[in-house]
């Protein structure tokens, strides 16, 4: 198959993954961090997600000039490995996966956050990092990645 074809294909994947995402927003606020999943089981143990977090993931999926002021701009990457910038950002609502047909996982590596949201069918996953800059939270990392790709050069 064509990779420029493959490559358009997963494009369109990755955008109709964040219009679902951000269409999802219309129900009652999903994107909550709550207790329970402040603490997250792995095969390494328990994943402690700083008390500050939830609050500024919450806020940071409903108030559009507070994520865009809690982006680090330029954004890095897009799967050409340019970065995202402002006036290129679509905004992201809150994570509704009510459907089934996604997973979120969230990680702590030396306070950085990262989260990974998939399809469940494996065909491409999100992955946006988010780290204290200044004593406050931001994005600073933004990728839709598609597994067919890995491995390709």
């Amino acid at each position: 198959m064509n990779r420029k074809l493959i490559i358009t294909g997963l494009g369109i994947l990755g955008l109709l993954l964040l219009f679902y995402l951000r269409g999802c927003n219309q129900q009652s606020s999903p994107s909550t961090l709550d207790q329970e999943q402040t603490q997250l089981s792995d095969h390494k143990g328990i994943i402690e997600i700083p008390e500050t977090f939830p609050e500024f993931y919450e806020t940071f999926h409903t108030d559009s000039l507070y994520q865009m002021a809690h982006i680090q701009w330029p954004l890095k990457q897009q799967t050409d490995g340019s970065p995202w910038t402002k006036d290129a950002w679509d905004l992201h609502g809150p994570f509704d996966n009510s459907s089934g047909e996604f997973t979120r996982d969230l990680d702590n590596f030396a306070g950085i956050i990262t989260e990974t949201i998939q399809h469940n069918q494996g065909y491409f996953n999100m992955v946006r990092r988010f780290s204290q800059l200044d004593g406050e939270w931001y994005l600073i990392y933004y990728t839709v990645e598609s597994i067919a790709n890995d491995g390709e050069g």
